[in-house]
């Protein structure tokens, strides 16, 4: 019943799971739980004494996440140039630029002017920037590189709007940061082989195309890069391992028995086994995993590149790149863990209708603890809600917090120090739904009409087994 949940400890250790691999279990979602990994010696690095392994720092380089003086306190009297400008070139401009996907830019004190109550809007209610997860402190602190606004900006463009949108002196205005400059360093480029357009007959076109990295040895990613061929229509790209023949032979099959180039995809692959590499959306750069740890490519093996296409503003061509930087070896293996209730099942008509479970991760099998970066979400479109929580004794710590879920919006985000989760902590998972248009009961899969409650973690061990 709980294989998906004891993901968690079979991952980290084969001891007691099968022995010196680990068996996938279908997760779904995302993509389903991963390939067999051995836990013993992570590439070079793995031969030193356990005791001897550097704990890694959950970091990002500077030179990935633009930077410009923004308010550490509301303004009392705010002009663009000074105040807001400062804040919409942090943290909107990556989307809201000529190219990019956003419908209207916000790089002059016209474009701004012009959405000024819109702006205000929808920055309070925090739907925008689309970070799902809740980044405001209250439940785990992010790096940098995960979009948000603190209450202090959000104030501070409130009052902006509401004296009469100000444009200051344009000369004290920081100047306009450049496009990011790319992983430059990377060592595997993958293309989706073709120029697609996509399906104008919808509004979301979900498309899968199988890539080659050409990997003749196990490496590690530790950072990524997508490079969409048209942003205005490319909203989110996952990439996902195909570990193993039997794997690789489900995604070709789906390929040779669809007409247009690729397959037609929503929750994930439809390959058991698969597990994101990359998980990209507008406005993400350059995306580095934590430091001294990255995750498994295997030898051989071609990679699915999953991309949505919304096409709101029409169907334009495209030919999405994505580049990877591995490694022969890190200091600590990381891993896509996922965790989901034993059940999904919703009742039809309810504002709010729930799924949730707890987990006793029992004595980690024989680990003292593990180490919790990050965190992926999942659901399907009547998501609204998601939460995991550890409990322990009387304690209850929150490891991701979504407020308000959007499928379009997925994401990645890294924590700027791990979480410790300890032998005989519990963990709790609850999503909830908006299932009024429904008329049935929507169950889990990986289907438009189905759902799920699903939460990657990027996690190590404690310590290299021996």
């Amino acid at each position: 019943m709980r294989l998906v949940q004891l993901g968690w400890v079979c991952a980290l250790l084969a001891a007691g799971c099968g022995g010196k691999g680990v068996s996938a279990v279908d997760a779904g979602g995302l993509g389903d739980t991963g390939p067999a990994v051995d836990a013993g010696a992570v590439g070079d690095a793995g031969a030193a004494d356990a005791a001897a392994v550097d704990v890694p720092s959950a970091d990002v380089s500077s030179a990935d996440v633009p930077s410009a003086d923004v308010p550490a306190q509301p303004v009392a009297s705010p002009t663009w140039a000074e105040h807001v400008a400062p804040i919409l070139y942090n943290t909107c401009v990556g989307c809201h630029r000529a190219g990019e996907i956003g419908p209207f830019p916000l790089v002059s004190y016209e474009d701004a002017r012009n959405v000024a109550p819109l702006m205000r809007r929808v920055t309070a209610e925090r739907s925008m920037p689309p970070t799902v997860v809740n980044a405001t402190g209250a439940c785990q602190n992010y790096r940098s590189d995960v979009r948000r606004l603190t209450d202090a900006e959000i104030a501070t463009i409130g009052r902006w709007v509401e004296q009469g949108t100000p444009q200051g002196d344009p000369r004290r205005a920081p100047p306009l940061p450049p496009s990011p400059s790319g992983l430059t360093e990377a060592d595997v480029r993958l293309d989706i082989g073709t120029t697609y357009m996509p399906n104008a007959s919808r509004t979301d076109d979900y498309r899968c195309f199988i890539a080659d990295p050409g990997i003749t040895e196990d490496r590690y990613v530790t950072a990524f890069e997508v490079i969409p061929g048209e942003p205005r229509v490319v909203h989110h790209v996952i990439v996902y391992s195909l570990p193993n023949a039997t794997a690789q032979q489900a995604a070709e099959r789906q390929d040779a028995q669809d007409t247009t180039p690729g397959y037609e995809c929503f929750g994930g692959p439809g390959v058991d086994g698969s597990m994101p590499l990359a998980i990209w959306a507008p406005g993400g750069v350059v995306t580095r995993f934590p430091r001294n740890t990255g995750l498994l490519a295997n030898a051989g093996r071609k990679v699915v590149i999953q991309v949505h296409y919304n096409l709101a503003g029409g169907s334009l061509p495209d030919r999405t790149r994505v580049n990877l930087l591995t490694a022969r070896a890190v200091t600590a293996q990381g891993f896509l863990v996922p965790y989901r209730p034993d059940r999904v099942e919703l009742p039809p008509r309810m504002t709010e209708a729930v799924a949730s479970d707890v987990l006793d991760l029992g004595n980690l099998q024989g680990l003292p603890q593990v180490f919790v970066y990050g965190v992926a979400p999942h659901m399907h479109t009547l998501g609204r809600t998601l939460r995991v929580d550890v409990l322990r004794n009387d304690e209850r710590h929150c490891l991701v917090d979504v407020p308000r879920w959007d499928f379009h919006w997925q994401q990645i985000a890294f924590y700027d120090q791990p979480f410790t989760v300890r032998r005989g902590d519990r963990v709790s998972i609850r999503c909830s739904y908006d299932t009024t248009s429904r008329s049935a009961v929507t169950r889990w899969g990986e289907g438009t009409q189905d759902e799920m409650c699903l939460n990657y973690f990027y996690i190590t061990p404690f310590r290299a087994p021996n």
